[in-house]
């Protein structure tokens, strides 16, 4: 993720309710929270997991989990602002452009092109999937 993205990322959670407590312990800066949470989930194998991150960050294994599951809990809270149905017209719109595809008449869908790598490879057609 670049630093412009994780920044974004940051401003649009910052706010978010989770991020707040009335508690005489204060929760960590929120953009700490996101790096550990972005470690957790972005690192493969066992260099993500809270055991090891716990040695890279100098926090208890709880505390990766508190930082991953409220940024997540803040990220899934977008999901309004962010993903949308596409209205009649621009399914209709999608669906006259041409594609190279002929066998998803109906379907509408967009992609960002992001590939996501696999830890392991999937047990069925893995040559189409495991690079």
């Amino acid at each position: 993720m670049s630093q412009e993205s994780f920044y974004m990322l940051f401003i649009e959670i910052k706010d978010h309710q989770v991020f707040r407590n009335d508690s005489n312990h204060s929760q960590a800066p929120t953009e700490w929270q996101l790096l550990v949470a972005l470690a957790h989930l972005g690192i493969n194998g066992n260099g993500g997991s809270p055991h090891i991150l716990r040695e890279v960050f100098n926090i208890s294994e709880g505390s990766v989990e508190n930082y991953t599951n409220r940024c997540l809990r803040a990220i899934a809270d977008l999901e309004d602002r962010y993903v949308k149905w596409p209205s009649a017209a621009d399914r209709a719109n999608y669906r006259s452009k041409p594609t190279s595809y002929d066998f998803f008449d109906d379907a509408v869908g967009l992609v960002d092109g992001t590939i996501f790598p696999l830890a392991f490879a999937p047990t069925v057609h893995k040559e189409d999937f495991w690079m």
